[in-house]
């Protein structure tokens, strides 16, 4: 005896580049797509680092990342991840322990 899924309508896989991907990805997708209306109507909004830190100032997660964001200029451009992750200056003490780095790069 088989029973009715009710998940029928997340079963169709997604076919990309040759590989299948399950209902997790799936609803990744779903997740993502109903951000970006929210963000669209105003009702989600996106935070830089700085205002994320100001809403839980005891994160210490939140506060490194705030403080490499403002070191690097910001919003100045759109690529501040990248220039934090790439930051040369070695004797500052958040150097290790920096945002956006790549594994093994220490």
């Amino acid at each position: 005896m088989t029973l009715p899924n009710p998940h029928a309508d997340d079963l169709p896989l997604i076919q990309q580049s040759g590989a299948c991907q399950s209902r997790p990805a799936n609803a990744l997708v779903r997740a993502r797509r109903r951000q970006a209306e929210l963000r669209a109507t105003g009702q989600l909004e996106r935070l830089d680092p700085l205002q994320r830190a100001a809403t839980n100032p005891r994160s210490l997660r939140l506060a490194i990342n705030a403080k490499c964001f403002d070191c690097e200029g910001g919003n100045a451009d759109p690529s501040v991840q990248r220039r934090i992750g790439a930051c040369e200056i070695r004797a500052c003490p958040l150097w290790t322990v920096r945002p956006y780095q790549q594994r093994g790069a220490r």
